[in-house]
């Protein structure tokens, strides 16, 4: 399979998740960026990892990605890049080709273990906060990516495929 990658502004990214339709197991990870020290409420909603849910105000969230196994959208900084099968996007223009990258794909454990006692709550006592991933299955998370390197073995790009819930 052929993948691009294409460059927008941030501005940009509603209408172009409002064209990428069909795709199953979508997910959202968002991100609010504080300019202050957050109290533990504010902290528990500046992170939001979720089923993709279109009514979604993309532009409440200062960074962020939406992916599924076959594109993923991602935005910082006014910026926002799609990585994924060809399509055209509104607001979006091709970007560095990876003609001559390998692709190749990894997985990695997230952070937290289900919690038993509610298993939509994941904890690690390495981060103050209560996680939360969209699986129904599992007690750790896998997150699969894909990686595309040059002829040197340098990192040109990556996406994030999906996740997985683990035993």
């Amino acid at each position: 399979m052929s993948e691009v990658l294409l460059v927008g502004r941030q501005s940009a990214v509603g209408r172009a998740l409002a064209s990428l339709q069909g795709a199953e197991g979508v997910v959202m990870l968002l991100e609010r960026v504080p300019e202050t020290v957050l109290s533990d409420a504010e902290a528990a909603a500046s992170v939001l990892c979720a089923t993709y849910d279109p009514n979604t105000d993309w532009q409440a969230w200062a960074r962020g990605r939406v992916f599924c196994s076959t594109w993923e959208l991602r935005w910082e900084e006014g910026r926002a890049s799609y990585l994924g099968a060809p399509t055209p996007l509104p607001g979006f223009e091709e970007g560095p080709s990876l003609d001559g990258c390998s692709r190749r794909e990894h997985s990695y454990y997230l952070w937290g273990s289900r919690d038993r006692k509610d298993p939509r709550r994941f904890t690690a006592l390495q981060i103050p906060r209560v996680l939360s991933y969209p699986v129904d299955t599992g007690r750790q998370v896998k997150l699969h990516v894909a990686e595309w390197v040059d002829h040197d073995g340098l990192l040109v790009a990556w996406r994030c495929l999906r996740l997985e819930g683990v035993a």
